[in-house]
């Protein structure tokens, strides 16, 4: 990351209170690595989603058969929100806001 000129922070806390520390539009880039229920996905995506600027990256982990509830929330999501989304490589999923 330090490569390209990225300065990760990485919060090593519950997803949605680490979302209440960042100001509304202020990050490029949130990956999401935590619960797979289709629940606590929809909640992570929920408390993100307000953080990232216009065109900023949501992202995450765990796409496959044995956690249906990550690709369940992702679809949801973007399907009421009108916004498309895109998995891999491997098991990583992204979107656009």
């Amino acid at each position: 990351m330090a490569a390209l000129g990225c300065v990760p922070r990485v919060l090593s806390m519950e997803s949605q209170a680490a979302a209440r520390r960042f100001r509304p539009r202020s990050a490029d880039l949130v990956f999401i690595d935590a619960s797979h229920d289709a629940d606590s996905v929809m909640a992570n995506l929920e408390a993100w989603a307000p953080v990232l600027k216009a065109g900023g990256v949501l992202a995450g982990h765990d796409l496959s058969v044995r956690t249906p509830g990550v690709e369940r929330a992702v679809e949801g999501f973007c399907a009421a929100r009108g916004l498309s989304w895109s998995r891999g490589p491997a098991r990583l999923w992204h979107l656009r806001v």
